[in-house]
């Protein structure tokens, strides 16, 4: 799914290939689930990534992915 093509208008499109990497696999491995089923930690280890780099990607997905939803607000 990280590698798919989406149509200009979906949000995921905004994202770059690493964010829609990271964004995608933090959501299929339980990260945005209640209680967390994985933590950053484990999620960068699966990623092959440092954690920083992992946080840093997420968080600039999740500030597009908003925006995208809430009109730049």
């Amino acid at each position: 799914m990280a590698d798919a093509k989406f149509l200009p208008d979906s949000p995921l499109y905004r994202l770059t290939g690493k964010q829609r990497k990271v964004i995608i696999t933090a959501f299929k491995m339980g990260y945005y689930d209640v209680p967390r089923r994985v933590g950053s930690e484990d999620l960068a280890e699966q990623l092959g990534i440092r954690e920083p780099t992992l946080v840093m990607h997420r968080r600039k997905a999740e500030r597009k992915l908003l925006s995208a939803i809430l009109g730049g607000q």
